[in-house]
């Protein structure tokens, strides 16, 4: 049996015990009455590209689909997204992560259903950091705390010298360091700044040039020491 038309109004229900099948859209009657247009809200597919969509009083774009490469687009379009979610507007637009105040948002990435995540973004509600996971254990690598200080291979930079653990660097065991890179014509630069303009931006620092195979250190704004390739040393001078 079929119905062709079926309206329901007021605190009326309708109640059926198998499946229903809609050969058009279910529609929920707005303010200006059914018109079968998007000013109701309603929920439909499309027969032809396999998408499920549901619509609100928004115009012709859809609250949110789900197309049949298991696409989820919110107010917009997947005809050309290459990935599973994908949020579109024309201002400001955000996801938000709700989580416990005792608890942790997060976002996983695996290669599996279940067991552990091979990385992680997570936001930790308890202490207020950011951490993010990697090595296919997810283990934790480097962390933002709720002050700004970065630690990498450190969950706590705020146990180093309050003076420097606004970025903290951590090798557990075995050799660490930091590498500086630029090209063999080029120089490399770790300067210590008190203002934008003129010097100030390099009051102090090391350099290496590496087209001369020199390193300089600076001081005043001045390179006060330099080591040639040789190891011959320059004080306040640039010519032996």
């Amino acid at each position: 049996d079929s119905v062709t038309a079926l309206s329901f109004t007021g605190s009326q229900a309708a109640t059926f015990a198998g499946n229903v099948e809609l050969s058009g859209y279910l529609s929920v009657e707005g303010t200006t009455g059914n018109t079968g247009v998007a000013t109701d809200r309603w929920i439909g597919g499309d027969g032809t590209s396999g998408t499920w969509f549901y619509n609100v009083p928004t115009g012709s774009s859809h609250l949110f689909a789900i197309n049949n490469s298991n696409v989820l687009t919110l107010s917009g379009t997947a005809s050309t997204f290459a990935g599973n979610i994908l949020i579109t507007g024309t201002s400001d637009e955000g996801l938000r992560i709700k989580s416990g105040a005792s608890n942790l948002s997060y976002i996983d990435f695996s290669d599996a259903d279940t067991g552990t995540p091979s990385g992680s973004i997570a936001y930790n509600n308890i202490v207020d950091a950011m951490t993010f996971a990697t090595g296919g254990s997810n283990t934790e690598r480097m962390r933002i705390d709720s002050t700004g200080n970065v630690g990498i291979g450190t969950d706590s930079p705020t146990d180093y010298f309050s003076g420097a653990d606004n970025l903290v660097v951590k090798q557990a065991s075995g050799e660490g360091g930091i590498s500086i890179v630029t090209s063999d014509v080029q120089t490399g630069w770790l300067l210590f700044a008190d203002g934008t303009t003129g010097n100030e931006q390099y009051r102090g620092g090391i350099s290496y040039n590496h087209s001369l195979d020199k390193l300089y250190l600076l001081s005043g704004g001045s390179s006060r020491v330099i080591i040639d390739s040789s190891g011959k040393i320059l004080l306040n001078r640039s010519t032996y």
